[in-house]
C-alpha cells in the first residue's frame, strides 16, 4: 500500500515537471510566444503529457497536471485573465478523466483513440463556449488584441493540440509499456 502511494506521488511529479519544462520551451528563442507554431508545439506537449499521466497514474494525477499547467501558463503571461485558470484546468481535466473512463472501458483496439477524440472534443467545446461567455460577460469588443488573442488560443487550436497531444500522449504510453512490461500502465 505505501509503495503504491509512493509510485503514485513519484510518477505525478515526474509528470507535472514535465508538462512545466515543456511550458518553459518557450523561453527558447525558435519557440517564442510571438512564433506562430509556439502554442501548437507547446500545448501539444502539454497535452501529452496529461495523457501519458492519465495512463501511468490514473485520473488523479492527471488532475493534479492538469491544474498546475494553467498556473504555470498564468505566471508566464500566456493566460490573459486569471479567471481563465480555472477554466482551462476544468478543461484539462475534462480532457484527463473522460480519456481514462474511456481508455478503461471501451475494450477494442481503438477503444482509447475514440475515447481520446471524444475527450479532446469536450474539452475545446468547453473552453470555446466558456471564453465566448468571458467577452460577453466582460464587454471585450471583438475586435481587441485581447479579444483576437482569446478567441485564437480558445478555438480550434485548443481542438488540434489535444489531438496532437493525444497521439504523442499513447505513443508514448505504448512505448513505456513495452519497455517495461511490469509496469501498470492504462
Amino acid at each position: 500500500m505505501a509503495r503504491t502511494k509512493v509510485k503514485f506521488i513519484v510518477y505525478t511529479a515526474l509528470m507535472t515537471a514535465l508538462a512545466v519544462v515543456a511550458q518553459n520551451l518557450r523561453m527558447l528563442p525558435f519557440l517564442a510566444p510571438s512564433q506562430p507554431y509556439s502554442s501548437l508545439v507547446i500545448g501539444s506537449l502539454v497535452n501529452a503529457c496529461l495523457i501519458v499521466s492519465a495512463c501511468v497514474v490514473g485520473w488523479q494525477g492527471g488532475l493534479v497536471v492538469a491544474v498546475v499547467t494553467p498556473a504555470v501558463a498564468l505566471l508566464q503571461g500566456q493566460l490573459p485573465f486569471a479567471l481563465l485558470l480555472p477554466l482551462v484546468a476544468i478543461g484539462n481535466f475534462l480532457y484527463v478523466a473522460l480519456f481514462y473512463f474511456f481508455a478503461k472501458n471501451l475494450r477494442f483496439a481503438w477503444g482509447r483513440w475514440v475515447g481520446g477524440a471524444f475527450a479532446a472534443v469536450m474539452k475545446f467545446l468547453f473552453l470555446f463556449v466558456t471564453v465566448a461567455k468571458l467577452f460577453v460577460m466582460f464587454g471585450l469588443p471583438e475586435g481587441s488584441p485581447a479579444a483576437k488573442a482569446l478567441s485564437v488560443n480558445f478555438s480550434y487550436a485548443q481542438l488540434i493540440t489535444a489531438l496532437i497531444g493525444l497521439a504523442l500522449g499513447c505513443t508514448v504510453a505504448r512505448l513505456l509499456k513495452k519497455a517495461n512490461p511490469r509496469m501498470d500502465i492504462l
